[in-house]
């Protein structure tokens, strides 16, 4: 296997390839970031190469490791995930198979939270835009027609505009709360609330929270399996109503992100449309403008100098694959991914945004990793050998000090996290990791520097 010598090999191979690469493919003894060695107990990310052993005189610490090499191992368990999901009005418009593209977004989320590839990754959720402002009336809202009803399905309770979005025999009723004790809600039509009259919940559809820190999401990540549920379950109560406030958005989740140092912490925007919203450089009467995208691409670069990427998977109708495929391009370049994911609703949009998310969850384990901490204490990063083994021949991979110095035409790897501590991790630069994704046989080897 050739060093890659240009970025062509794009995520879109990544995504065709992704599904069917392995993890924990790696044979050895194992080793875990206390220090000690099993089969699978501690947050294993290497394994010491088959062919060495420990010290001949048993001895632990950072210089009795210094001869090994190791073998970097995707851990589901060292990633979280921030999902940023577009819930603006468009995502009621239907796809090609008759569903709207929040229904699709919905149905593909689950499938990847349940997929047993994901157990162990933590993942928690924001969506936008939040409205806001309650009213009773439009002209509470400045305009009319603005003012806009919550409305839950009798069966089920997922958020609806129509009969046609509940099941069988269900009606998407008016939501409201108790007038004795607003805490408690209600359906109008079942009532709920004893002696008390439900008092219905309603919006100003043109009043969008601006705030950044407003949609840093409310919960910390819940790990898969077990927190696949309560994310589905809350996905299902978030109506498409209101604009595409990206900007606010995004850097709430990625400051979020950003705070969870001892992990690895990517963020997956989700969207259909380009900002249309917070921020002052965007007309208001156009339907697609890109004069919103210069301040999103830059909170995506200001995340992946946090330490953070950001994917981004994007829902089109196919006259706005085009745009919007060369501006979100922009964003997850920034982002340190590269390329967005850009389906249209001709296509079996659910099918391929669970491809779209399964090849993310690859390209998240396999390209970036803690560096293992033997004895107990960080490897000395100077001097140290980075290379990929596994295929044809060894490739050394060259060091550069940060994401934006990697290069589009040679193999390369930096470093992030506070240097010498166990917050320091090994990431590879766009063009190594897409070349890593088009083979499951490849892996990244690190060699120790001896004193």
């Amino acid at each position: 296997m050739q060093r890659p010598t240009s970025v062509a090999t794009s995520l879109v191979l990544a995504w065709v390839t992704a599904c069917g690469a392995k993890t924990g493919l790696l044979v050895g003894t194992e080793y875990d970031s206390n220090g000690g060695t099993g089969g699978s107990g501690g947050n294993a990310s290497a394994v010491v190469d088959a062919g060495h052993s420990a010290s001949p005189d048993g001895t632990t610490g950072p210089q009795s490791w210094c001869a090994q090499t190791f073998l970097l191992k995707p851990d589901p368990k060292d990633l979280d995930v921030t999902l940023v999901l577009d819930t603006s009005g468009s995502m009621r418009e239907p796809t090609s198979d008759g569903e709207t593209k929040l229904d699709a977004l919905r149905g593909a989320l689950a499938q990847f939270l349940f997929d047993p590839a994901s157990a162990g990754i933590s993942v928690n959720a924001t969506s936008f835009p939040i409205l806001p402002v309650a009213c009773t009336h439009s002209v509470d809202c400045g305009t009319v027609t603005t003012c806009t009803a919550l409305r839950r399905c009798t069966l089920g309770g997922a958020a609806c505009q129509t009969n046609a979005d509940c099941p069988s025999a269900g009606i998407c009723d008016v939501l409201g709360h108790c007038e004795g004790d607003p805490s408690v809600s209600c359906l109008l039509s079942l009532g709920g609330c004893g002696a008390s009259a439900c008092v219905p919940k309603a919006v100003c559809s043109n009043h969008t929270d601006c705030n950044a820190a407003s949609y840093e999401p409310k919960q910390l990540p819940s790990s898969l399996p077990a927190g696949a549920q309560s994310l589905v379950n809350a996905m299902s109560t978030h109506a498409a109503l209101g604009g595409t406030p990206t900007l606010p958005a995004l850097t709430g989740a990625i400051t979020a992100a950003a705070k969870r140092v001892e992990r690895k912490s990517v963020v997956v925007l989700a969207t259909d449309g380009l900002p249309t919203q917070c921020d002052a450089a965007i007309p208001e009467d156009e339907h697609i403008s890109p004069a919103g995208i210069p301040k999103v691409a830059q909170a995506a670069q200001t995340g992946l100098a946090k330490g953070v990427k950001t994917f981004v998977v994007g829902v089109f109708a196919l006259e706005e694959a085009s745009v919007a495929q060369s501006n979100l391009d922009a964003v997850a370049k920034a982002g340190g991914t590269e390329q967005a994911f850009i389906i249209t609703t001709q296509q079996n949009v659910a099918s391929r945004l669970l491809e779209a998310l399964n090849a993310i969850r690859e390209n998240a384990l396999r390209c970036s990793f803690p560096l293992p901490q033997p004895g107990g204490a960080p490897l000395n990063t100077a001097g140290m050998v980075v290379r990929v083994v596994g295929g044809a021949e060894t490739v050394a991979l060259d060091p550069v000090s940060a994401a934006p110095l990697c290069s589009a035409q040679s193999s390369g790897y930096f470093l992030t996290g506070d240097a010498g501590s166990d917050t320091t991790r090994l990431e590879l630069c766009p063009a190594t990791c897409e070349w890593l994704l088009t083979d499951p046989a490849l892996s990244v080897q690190v060699v120790p520097h001896c004193d």
